[in-house]
Order: structure tokens, then C-alpha cells, then sequence
């Protein structure tokens, strides 16, 4: 008897810990959450990354943004994004394309470039309004164009950005 219910408290015990180390998810959470974060910087500002969306074509590009939201307003937003490329490329030129809109980044700065195996790989940041980036995600058929590629969405993106329109631009950014 002693036995069994020693047994019976080890697996009870073991039991408990092991479903306090895996991380729940609130069933309650919105989908579209997982595609973005919100840091905290003070009372009037919240500071939002929405993580890198792939786009693919003859090269691959993979686009993140950054930005604040004080109060109403909404700072200029960080774009960064990834290329990479079977051969060595230049740097000529970069559109955020949408049904209603193409967005030509005028100041364009590398950040690092380097060759793995066979690929090479370049990161790059640069600066659009809140309005060009909101008109990319949130149009219809966005597309980048870089130099004379154009890049669509994987299936993985447009999920991603369905999810972000409707949870963070129609929900989360609406006004107070």
C-alpha cells in the first residue's frame, strides 16, 4: 500500500513539473500576436517589431519592421531586410509594391554582407512613414522589387500578413 502510493506521488510529483516547464499558450491569445511584439518604453509609447516576413523570387529577401506608437501618432518605421543570392549582388534599387502603392526606398544602408557556402547574404536598414508601410502590409498583391527581381509573399507570409492586418492594424493600432 505504502509502495503504491509512493509510486503514485513520484508520478504525481514528476507529472507537475513537467507541465510547469512547457509554456501554455492562452487559448484566449489572438493568432496574430505570434507575428509581432510590443515593448513597453513609457506611459504615451509602446515600441512594435513585427518579425521578418519572407519573400521569394530568383533572390530570397526577408523584410522586418520597427516602429513606436505614442499616443495616436506613429513614428517613421525601421525597415531591415535580408537578401540572399546565389551570386554577388548590388544594391541598385528597393520598392515596397502594393495595389495602391510603390514605395521606392531613397536611403538604403548595408549593415553587414558576408559568403556562406554557396550564397551570399546581405542585411540592409532603411527608413519609410507608418502610411507606406501600413499600405504594404494591409493592400492587396504586396510584392518587393529589388533591382530587377520581384518578390512574392511565401504561404507562410501571407498567412502571417492576413493575421497581422487583422489583429494588429485593424485592432491593436486603432485609436484609443
Amino acid at each position: 500500500m505504502i509502495n503504491g502510493l509512493l509510486k503514485l506521488s513520484i508520478f504525481l510529483f514528476i507529472g507537475g513539473l513537467i507541465t510547469s516547464c512547457i509554456g501554455f499558450k492562452n487559448g484566449a491569445s489572438r493568432k496574430g500576436q505570434a507575428h509581432y511584439e510590443t515593448f513597453f518604453i513609457n506611459d504615451s509609447t509602446i515600441q512594435y517589431f513585427i518579425k521578418p516576413l519572407p519573400f521569394e523570387g530568383e533572390v530570397a529577401v526577408t523584410a522586418d519592421f520597427t516602429f513606436r506608437k505614442m499616443k495616436n501618432n506613429f513614428s517613421q518605421v525601421a525597415l531591415n531586410f535580408t537578401i540572399v543570392s546565389a551570386k554577388p549582388e548590388t544594391m541598385e534599387t528597393f520598392y515596397l509594391i502594393s495595389h495602391e502603392a510603390n514605395e521606392k526606398l531613397s536611403e538604403v544602408d548595408l549593415i553587414y554582407k558576408e559568403k556562406i557556402k554557396d550564397h551570399y547574404k546581405y542585411r540592409y536598414t532603411s527608413h519609410i512613414s507608418f502610411s507606406a508601410m501600413k499600405n504594404f502590409i494591409t493592400e492587396d498583391d504586396t510584392r518587393i522589387k529589388y533591382n530587377n527581381h520581384v518578390l512574392t509573399p511565401t504561404k507562410k507570409s501571407k498567412k502571417a500578413i492576413d493575421l497581422l492586418v487583422a489583429d494588429l492594424f485593424e485592432f491593436e493600432l486603432l485609436p484609443q
